[in-house]
């Protein structure tokens, strides 16, 4: 037997903020955000199924078709989160209005970023490492955004070096240094300011007043507006994903990672990915935005676990 589900069925609501560029605004779209086991979808109005794939946005009246033992999550364009259960098709509808402000008009449109990787996360040009010897040892933060507060820098390790010089740079000049003994050194919030662009690199400390870089790198800090709103976003996850009773649903990361990767961070979204990865190590669209990030900024994919512990 087929049933119709509409949003008002959802299993809970996340209130998610930005302009929907996906059509009108009262077009309806759900987004795949978790899938567990085998699931297909066949759109309206067609004959054949195709494979459902994360990420993947469907509309009004297509079908999903979830195998037994299987799960499938979606966020709907309302801003509510859709759980479908095996063996029953599903086919989607347009969600219930609900009294107050449209939540169309709050709904956030987090589609453009998987589907279309054209114009994502403009990076700034990456000026690291032109004076460098050899490999370029700066891992992270580089070509990527950041939020405020303290800040962890990592780079990887240089023998025969042993102790290192820690420089940063701002649009006014030097405005931190110091010397570390191991591959890694945490800034002081104070010392940075929004929406800026930083440089940052590490020198040989034996070698005094030397100009050779051993590692650079560049990135900038999000903007006010841009830090409330992630903010926000991140406070609204956190209370849709303690209402998820399947442990193995990783909505909750994936929306995550992929609100880091619209805002440009894309070292958080690096490591958003991490447990979804390590609980879905088999999951190729997860290892290809993996890939991404890793070419994005300069990463060589094994060097990942170095910035786990960051």
């Amino acid at each position: 037997m087929t049933r119709k589900i509409s949003g008002s069925l959802a299993l809970f609501l996340l209130v998610l903020t930005a302009p929907i560029h996906a059509g009108s605004k009262n077009s309806f779209w759900a987004q795949t955000t978790f899938i567990k086991g085998a699931a297909s979808c066949r759109t309206a109005g067609q004959g054949a199924a195709s494979p459902l794939k994360l990420g993947m946005v469907l509309h009004q009246g297509d079908t999903v078709t979830v195998d037994k033992g299987g799960s499938v999550s979606f966020l709907l364009n309302d801003g509510s989160i859709l759980v479908v259960r095996p063996e029953t098709p599903v086919v989607l509808g347009e969600p219930a209005r609900k009294s107050g402000p449209p939540l169309a008009d709050v709904a956030k449109n987090l589609t453009q970023t998987l589907l279309a990787r054209q114009g994502d996360n403009p990076m700034m040009k990456h000026i690291g490492g032109l004076r460098a010897e050899g490999k370029n040892i700066a891992l992270a933060p580089t070509r990527t955004k950041v939020r405020m507060g303290k800040l962890v820098f990592v780079w990887l390790p240089k023998p025969p070096v042993q102790r290192f010089v820690f420089t940063l740079m701002g649009p006014d000049g030097m405005l931190y240094e110091t010397t570390v003994s191991g591959t890694r050194t945490e800034v002081p919030p104070d010392k940075l300011a929004p929406g800026s662009t930083y440089y940052w690199e590490v020198r040989d400390a034996a070698i005094p007043d030397s100009v050779v870089t051993l590692g650079s790198g560049t990135f900038g800090t999000l903007d006010r507006n841009a830090e409330e709103k992630v903010r926000f976003l991140e406070s609204t996850i956190a209370a849709a994903a303690s209402q998820i009773k399947d442990a193995d649903d990783f909505t909750a990361s994936f929306l995550t990672y992929q609100i880091s990767r619209e805002n440009g961070l894309s070292l958080d979204a690096l490591l958003a990915l991490g447990p979804m990865i390590a609980g879905h190590p088999e999951n190729e669209e997860l290892l290809h935005w993996r890939s991404d990030l890793c070419k994005e900024m300069e990463l060589d994919p094994a060097d990942i676990p170095l910035l786990l512990s960051r």
